[in-house]
């Protein structure tokens, strides 16, 4: 990983490669000699494979690590099992990190979590005595594993929403206890990772100057766009669930707010920082934002939504184009095939638009600021307009007649022609 990420030299993948097929070739051996450095080397291993986009394999070595850690207990640490308490907390952070990433990773990918959900309940690991007016950066950890926990009830929901609308009906509950529960832990970050707040302008600069800091609260912001997508997409695809205390709009507002914020940040961050272009994860969350807009275009029920739809992929093109890896680049072609497509779709086959003025105010949920706090209580908002759906031929040709019900892994594999990870 750090070789990956050095500012060294320009064979950075290429020493990382060779690092990583050492390490594969010496955890074989250490199956019978398990101690919390070789939870660690399993668990980095899985990191850099998740990083250069291979996620079969990151789920594989995520999986090891997980077994490694049932097999010393420090699912179950307990500060009496640890010669002293930097053991002790070091099995903490290890523990955490190691939930965190197969939390995100069973998330993206859709597959089976092996953490059981009562092995959430060990303790959080301690900051370490201050010795600096800096903030801890294990910090950082603490908040990933609260956040890890509430990625882990969003998991169950979305593998659990049968793509029936009646099970989607029965599901609006626990989306809108998540959607609090989330809300509330973005409200109670330290104030050197919060973000989205006007009145922390000026604390925010306070760490301005402090690189990790940075770093980590992009992180930590990234983090939160793309689950609070991938929780609204079901709810997304079906544009007629209504009850009385939810409305598709939510979700709709939710979704397209989440792409436009992450689309927006990891274009800021690339074009601020040209080494963060070595990050080749952040092609996927670019690609998952990007395709909730893609699917969405057509059922823009204005031109201007539907340009501002094309403008933020046109964004993240660039994004591609600012990520030197092969896995970016066959996002990119991906995302100018769709466009191309939908533009001959387009003007083959007229829309019914509605005129918009540039000087209204906002009126479709791209436009909408997001996080939109009223969507945990008192229902949809008034300016939001409900998308009618012309297009279904549109959708159906493009994304296959399922699109309504597609899950967007359903859709990389439809396409993995074009994109093969």
């Amino acid at each position: 990983m750090g070789a990956m990420y050095s500012d060294s030299g320009s064979n950075n993948a290429e020493w990382a490669a060779n690092y990583f097929s050492e390490a594969q070739d010496l955890l074989g051996k250490l199956f019978d000699a398990i101690s919390i450095e070789t939870v660690q080397a399993a668990l980095f291993m899985g990191c850099y494979a998740q990083h250069v986009i291979k996620p079969n394999l990151a789920y594989n070595y995520i999986g090891v690590a997980i077994r490694f850690a049932y097999s010393i207990g420090i699912n179950a640490a307990a500060a009496s099992s640890y010669p002293t308490r930097c053991h002790f907390q070091a099995a903490l952070r290890t523990w955490w990190m190691l939930f965190g990433v197969e939390a995100e990773q069973c998330l993206d990918s859709g597959r089976p979590m092996s953490i059981r959900e009562t092995d959430g309940k060990a303790d959080f690991p301690q900051d370490p005595v201050a010795s600096s007016p800096e903030p801890s950066r294990v910090t950082f950890i603490t908040v990933l594993a609260k956040f890890s926990l509430i990625i882990r009830r969003v998991f169950d929901l979305v593998s659990s929403i049968n793509e029936g609308q009646t099970e989607i009906q029965y599901s609006v509950g626990r989306l809108m206890n998540l959607q609090a529960e989330l809300m509330d832990w973005r409200g109670s970050l330290p104030p050197h990772l919060r973000f989205h707040d006007g009145s922390l302008a000026a604390d925010a600069d306070k760490w301005e100057g402090i690189s990790w800091v940075q770093r980590q609260r992009q992180s930590v912001q990234v983090h939160f766009n793309h689950v609070m997508l991938m929780m609204h997409r079901p709810f997304f695809a079906k544009s007629k669930v209504s009850t009385p205390y939810y409305d598709c709009t939510m979700s709709i507002a939710v979704c397209l707010g989440a792409a436009r914020e992450s689309i927006h940040l990891i274009h800021r961050l690339l074009v601020r920082d040209p080494s963060m272009g070595r990050w080749t994860y952040y092609c996927y969350y670019c690609l998952t934002a990007t395709l909730i807009l893609l699917m969405h275009i057509f059922d823009c029920p204005t031109e201007d939504a539907r340009n501002s739809c094309i403008n933020l992929c046109l964004k993240s093109e660039e994004v591609f184009s600012l990520i030197k890896s092969e896995p970016a680049q066959k996002c990119l072609i991906l995302v100018q095939k769709v466009l191309h497509k939908a533009q001959q779709l387009r003007q083959n086959s007229p829309f019914d638009t509605v005129s918009q003025s540039t000087n209204s105010a906002p009126t479709h949920p791209i436009d909408i600021p997001f996080p939109n706090s009223d969507m945990t209580a008192t229902g949809p908002s008034n300016d939001a307009v409900l998308p009618n759906n012309p297009s279904g031929a549109f959708l159906g040709d493009i994304f296959g007649n399922s699109y309504q019900d597609q899950p967007i892994g359903d859709f990389l594999r439809q396409h993995r022609d074009e994109v093969e990870w």
